[in-house]
């Protein structure tokens, strides 16, 4: 979602309780869209030039996407209990990261 977009979503969610209530129960249960939508980070000076703005929309990247979906399974799995469980789904995740992550 672009930020004009997002910005539009907020603007409009401000005026109707009832949108507002759906966009909660959508990032309830969809933490991609969630992330994808409603957050936004630094911008790393680095690999940005200067015009633009210091804060930016966080978008995740498919391996980002790929690691909050086995995540959020992860949790979704550990809720349920265990004679319940689908065997195929993973309840543990490997994060394999350095030092200064």
């Amino acid at each position: 979602m672009e930020l004009k977009e997002r910005v539009q979503l907020l603007a409009k969610a401000k005026k109707e309780p009832k949108l507002q209530e759906i966009e909660i129960e959508m990032c309830k249960r969809d933490p991609i869209y969630f992330f994808n939508t409603y957050l936004y980070t630094d911008k790393n000076k680095t690999l940005f030039s200067d015009d633009t703005p210091d804060v930016i929309p966080f978008i995740l990247f498919p391996f980002q996407e790929e690691y909050i979906t086995e995540v959020w399974k992860s949790i979704t799995q550990a809720n349920i209990p265990v004679q319940e469980r689908d065997p195929n789904e993973l309840t543990n995740v490997f994060i394999e990261k350095s030092r200064q992550m």
